[in-house]
């Protein structure tokens, strides 16, 4: 689904590869019209825990647009603790909480900031760049020509 209009979306995920020892990170942006801004795909050679992927995940992507015209934004993942951390419903897990924090501080150099929990089927697009960043070495962004 789009965000309002004045709005972007950032759809988030991990993937693991743990007997690899590799994790990756896959970040979509979209305009409120359904058009792709960006796509960020980073492949990390550590693998904690699934949670914490998550977490980075989010920070990562505020990162990303923190420096762009964009001050509104909806950032959504599947990972259902680390939204209602990042939203207040719940003590962090100890594991995250340093990582919630960071993106709690992020969010404040933005007009609004949603964080919002979708169920895995409405974040096919960044899992899937979550598991190409897996095969790759290093962190790619793609604002025009996207991976096939």
């Amino acid at each position: 689904m789009c965000p309002p209009c004045g709005y972007i979306k950032l759809n988030v995920d991990a993937s693991t590869r743990e007997r690899a020892f590799r994790a990756g990170i896959g970040i979509v942006g979209w305009t409120s019209v359904g058009a792709i801004l960006f796509i960020k795909s980073i492949p990390l050679f550590t693998c904690p825990s699934p949670r914490v992927l998550e977490a980075l995940a989010v920070r990562e992507a505020l990162q990303q647009v923190l420096f762009g015209q964009h001050r509104n934004i909806i950032v959504e993942g599947d990972a259902k603790v680390v939204y209602q951390s990042l939203n207040g419903a719940m003590q962090p897990p100890q594991d995250i909480a340093v990582i919630v924090q960071d993106c709690r501080t992020l969010s404040l150099s933005f007009n609004s900031v949603c964080f919002s929990f979708v169920p895995r089927i409405c974040n096919g697009v960044a899992h899937d760049i979550a598991h190409y960043a897996l095969s790759i070495d290093e962190a790619r962004v793609w604002d025009v020509c996207f991976p096939s």
